[in-house]
């Protein structure tokens, strides 16, 4: 199970991929909502593959020609529970590597260029995808590493989520080259990053805000205010995209906003999305050239046009648990968290 002072994580998780395209929408708002659920697509009609991964596998991540994941839920053994870094090869949709890590705190990983690296209880562990071993470890200054969120990756450096009490209100800059650490300690609780438009971009969902750290500078800037529970943040192309977990308990309902795009050159909203779902749900979404892929619950999956701000596609009929997602080789790849399986889609 996930770390209890990151239980709100099971809400949301976004990631995002950053090229050329056209500007967001402008003015007037744009709102959606998705069809109703009769009119979607079958999960069963567009599953390509599904993997099985003991452990409740999660946070999927395309790198080195693969995709990743994360299971976290082991069982025991001989009295010490690891998760588990889990390679799987496209080519044959079967699990390739499994690579053991230190220790089940954390579970954030991300890939540079070269490597994947992921975070344990105080340290930072780099594996080399050529021969899947652990190689380096780079240990954390003044903080512990209690992020199970996607780290981000930009500007130099990879970034992490650190505390100095559990409460992860601290960022955490790994040079990759200089094996060491930079520690930025913000105003709230942060949960989601991402890094575009050369800043890093977070949320931080007990002040409702989006926030914008230059890592020139160092100066972090609000630019967006008023957000209900913002928790997951992907960068597309042109846009910021921040998952709306609720004001009401700490629930997205049916019927809310689950879903905002911002434009990072001013903060504004340039788009509403409901996403639908259950009170329980929240929206996980992967933002690239030219589609959104948003999990939820029912819908299972939802698709969005950036070009136009519609919804253009839905999934239906799985369990209505969501996960987190990613894309490559043609592919939606996704999770139904604390199930035992990774489900590769046709988009």
């Amino acid at each position: 199970m996930r770390h209890p002072i990151l239980a709100m994580a099971l809400a949301a998780g976004l990631v995002g991929a950053c090229s050329s395209s056209t500007s967001p929408p402008s003015a007037p708002l744009a709102t959606a909502s998705p069809a109703a659920s009769e009119a979607g697509t079958p999960l069963a009609d567009r599953l390509e593959a599904e993997v099985a991964v003991e452990g409740s596998p999660d946070w999927p991540l395309v790198a080195f020609d693969s995709v990743w994941v994360v299971a976290p839920d082991l069982p025991l053994v001989d009295d010490t529970a690891t998760p588990n870094l889990i390679r799987i090869d496209p080519a044959t949709n079967e699990v390739a590597a499994t690579i053991v890590l230190p220790d089940r705190l954390c579970q954030g990983f991300t890939a540079s260029p070269d490597a994947i690296w992921a975070c344990s209880a105080d340290a930072l562990v780099r594996i080399d995808p050529a021969t899947n071993e652990i190689t380096d470890t780079v240990a954390f200054e003044g903080t512990g590493a209690i992020s199970s969120y996607r780290p981000a990756v930009g500007g130099g450096s990879l970034w992490f989520l650190g505390s100095g009490g559990f409460v992860a209100n601290t960022l955490v800059a790994l040079d990759e080259g200089a094996k060491s650490t930079r520690t930025f300690e913000q105003s709230g609780t942060i949960f989601g990053m991402a890094y575009a438009f050369d800043a890093l971009w977070f949320t931080m969902p007990g002040e409702g805000s989006v926030a914008r750290f230059d890592p020139v500078t160092e100066e972090t800037e609000v630019v967006t205010t008023d957000l209900p529970n913002p928790t997951a943040i992907a960068a597309g192309p042109d846009s910021l995209w921040v998952s709306l977990h609720g004001a009401n308990d700490d629930q997205a309902s049916a019927g809310d906003t689950q879903l905002v795009r911002i434009d990072p050159l001013t903060g504004d909203i340039s788009a509403e999305f409901e996403i639908g779902g259950s009170p329980q749900s929240g929206v996980e979404a992967w933002a690239g050239d030219v589609a959104v892929h948003v999990r939820s619950t029912t819908p299972w999956l939802v698709t969005i046009d950036p070009t136009t701000n519609e919804i253009v596609d839905t999934i239906t009929g799985g369990e209505p648990v969501h996960g987190p997602l990613t894309a490559g080789f043609d592919s939606v790849w996704t999770v139904n968290l604390e199930h035992d399986n990774v489900f590769r889609l046709a988009p």
